[in-house]
């Protein structure tokens, strides 16, 4: 069973340990709060749960090209490089990280 529900994805709307999977789709590049993101990802996530996460990696990118909105809008704008994403996302607790593919 699976259930949709309306909220922010820096302040779920579940309890703590209340979800098996989340699966994030070139999403979460998009928030400016990342660790706050994936903090929230680990306090909903059961123990044996799960997060499955694609998104966009970038580096370097020049502070005038990240404030620029079109660049926000293409999903590039808040595209951090791929250590930054990997460290913030163990920072958060998560134990496991894996990098299935990287265009690199």
């Amino acid at each position: 069973m699976f259930e949709f529900r309306l909220g922010e994805i820096e302040h779920l709307p579940m309890a703590d340990e209340s979800v098996d999977v989340i699966i994030s789709n070139c999403v979460i590049n998009l928030s400016p709060e990342k660790k706050k993101v994936f903090q929230e990802a680990h306090r909903v996530l059961r123990k044996v749960g799960r997060m499955l996460v694609s998104g966009m990696m970038a580096s370097s990118l020049p502070e005038e090209i990240r404030r620029d909105i079109s660049v926000w809008v293409s999903c590039i704008g808040g595209a951090v490089e791929l250590e930054e994403y990997v460290r913030l996302i163990k920072d958060a607790g998560f134990a496991q990280v894996d990098v299935v593919h990287s265009a690199r």
